[in-house]
């Protein structure tokens, strides 16, 4: 890997901290301004719930790593449990302080394929595809919450907010047709994998060479359906429980929130943008959690406190990091040959 490279990868990283950084300080004078961490300071919580919005938490990310594992086993490739979720955690504490190469996936794809490097490609492809229903879940979630239930903004939120969902909405259930349509149309009917459409795509630059590493993908699953199925079922469970983490938070810290109900649109749209591409999503997430649960709460001005709800939640999802950095103290030998090997191969 040459010193040019390595600078650059580390700059790029630098400059998406510092985004990061400057969200959160935005959002934290904003909320300063609006006293909302003296008025949370002074209610009286229910730890009872927070503990419990914490667990759901953990257990949300526990599952996902096993999802992976099932798309890692279901290419031959020999992968514990035990080693999905330790390298799933570590994966999780890379994703907030990388500056190098490897990142959280980078790592779980090296690691699968230490003892399986003639399949390194598919390995690749498994992670991909794992992050593809992730998604689609969420998006599906979100459309479903949109199409079935009433948002009920009142007049007081005025019509740009309510404007500002609504397209919100309407691209996030575009976005859900379109990702179904491509999966459904792929799986039944291979035929699109070597239509003409598809073949220019993969001759387009920088671009295509993804394209045929998707098309390799679709060919290596869709003679899975029944473990794609099962995934996707884990990935409800997800959802689900990341939905009830966010309510339980509210609720825990005693302020005005949205009901059960509409927490099924704002969870998954505030997942999703939890995977923007800065470190651990930091500064995506909030400020569309914030607006989402002050607009929909239907509150009053002096009773938002959105800002805070999604700082308690990115507390909980910093937990997670913090076990994997435990985890990866305990194996960080073995972590840093890993990485080294794979910086070289870069």
């Amino acid at each position: 890997m040459s010193i040019n490279h390595s600078w650059k990868k580390t700059l790029f990283a630098v400059i998406k901290i510092a985004i990061s950084i400057a969200i959160l300080t935005l959002l934290y004078r904003k909320a300063q301004d609006g006293n909302q961490f003296s008025e949370i300071a002074q209610t009286e919580k229910n730890w009872t719930w927070i503990v419990v919005a914490l667990f759901l938490c953990a257990a949300a990310h526990l599952i996902s790593f096993y999802r992976w594992r099932i798309l890692v086993n279901a290419l031959e490739v020999p992968f514990t449990t035990l080693e999905a979720v330790r390298i799933g955690l570590i994966g999780s504490a890379f994703g907030l302080v990388s500056l190098g190469v490897v990142g959280g996936d980078s790592l779980r794809v090296v690691f699968a394929a230490r003892d399986a490097k003639n399949k390194l490609a598919q390995i690749f492809g498994s992670v991909f595809v794992d992050r593809a229903i992730g998604l689609l879940t969420m998006f599906t979630f979100a459309t479903g919450a949109y199409l079935l239930i009433d948002i009920g903004i009142g007049e007081a939120d005025g019509s740009k907010k309510l404007s500002a969902i609504q397209l919100l909405c309407s691209i996030v259930s575009a976005a859900t047709l379109a990702g179904w349509a491509v999966v459904l149309g792929f799986l039944l009917s291979p035929r699109l994998l070597g239509s003409r459409f598809v073949e220019k795509l993969k001759q387009l630059p920088k671009v295509g060479a993804i394209f045929q590493k998707l098309t390799d993908v679709v060919l290596l699953y869709r003679k899975q359906i029944p473990t794609l199925a099962y995934c996707l079922l884990l990935s409800i469970i997800v959802n689900l429980c990341f939905i009830a983490t966010i309510y339980l938070i509210a609720i825990g810290l005693n302020v005005a929130h949205p009901s059960l109900d509409k927490h099924f649109l704002i969870a998954p749209i505030s997942m999703c943008a939890n995977a923007v591409p800065l470190p651990g999503g930091i500064g995506g997430m909030e400020p569309v959690l914030a607006f989402l649960h002050d607009t929909l709460s239907g509150a009053g001005e002096t009773a938002k406190h959105g800002i805070v709800v999604a700082f308690c939640f990115r507390v909980t999802l910093l937990v997670v990091a913090a076990l994997g950095a435990v985890a990866w103290f305990v194996n960080r030998k073995q972590i840093r040959s890993i990485v080294k090997e794979a910086e070289q191969d870069e």
